[in-house]
């Protein structure tokens, strides 16, 4: 008799997704050094200039990945209704203004935003930025302190890429951020909220943040 029981892995009771989104005109470097043949937004707060290329999801009540793209875009709105929980890296900060712009409104109740955790728990002001005391806590630096890989590229490529045809790249790029995402907040509600801090000075230490009810594995 073939035995055809399936193992599963823990499941959660999450009624959330993970997002992250890639734009589509650059950011102006610092030097003020332009490349030929890129196009470029007007800077870090020209929301409204600077396009969305693909947003890439992950729905955790269901377990499957979602890409959408201009001819798609839409059908997050529907996702979003029925979810409880958005979750992102620096969503308040970035990605919801960004998706505002195009007439996305992501409310603030529904939105758990890692970063924005992470600097509360470290005792800093989310809502102003300054450099010395909040930078540090890239998404790119919390995978270093906590998982076995990294991000597979450079953001500031993602919309010259994108620009220049390799819309597949980016779709991945994004998703593989969804997904590191996803890893880092899966480990914190195992961990109770802990995890390794990411700043280099801090190395070894723990940092705690907030995990909102409805949040946690069976």
């Amino acid at each position: 008799m073939i035995n055809m029981a399936v193992t599963q892995e823990p499941n959660y009771v999450m009624n959330a997704f993970f997002y992250d989104l890639e734009i589509i005109k650059a950011i102006p470097p610092r030097d003020g050094k332009l490349e030929l043949g890129v196009e470029y937004c007007a800077g870090w707060s020209d929301f409204n200039g600077m396009g969305i290329s693909v947003l890439g999801v992950w729905d955790e009540l269901e377990g499957v990945p979602h890409v959408f793209l201009e001819d798609n875009f839409w059908d997050f709105a529907d996702l979003l209704k029925s979810r409880q929980y958005a979750i992102s890296f620096n969503g308040i900060g970035f990605d919801n203004k960004v998706l505002a712009c195009k007439g996305m409104e992501i409310p603030r109740y529904q939105n758990f935003d890692l970063l924005r955790e992470l600097w509360i728990a470290d005792g800093l002001d989310p809502d102003s930025f300054t450099p010395k005391t909040h930078g540090g806590f890239s998404l790119e630096a919390c995978c270093n302190a906590n998982l076995t890989c990294g991000k597979s590229g450079n953001g500031a490529m993602a919309p010259v890429n994108w620009q220049n045809g390799l819309h597949g790249d980016v779709i991945t790029y994004c998703l593989r951020d969804v997904m590191l995402l996803r890893r880092l907040v899966k480990m914190a509600i195992i961990n109770n909220g802990e995890l390794r801090h990411p700043k280099w000075d801090r190395k070894g230490s723990k940092i705690r943040v907030r995990i909102p009810e409805g949040m946690t594995l069976k």
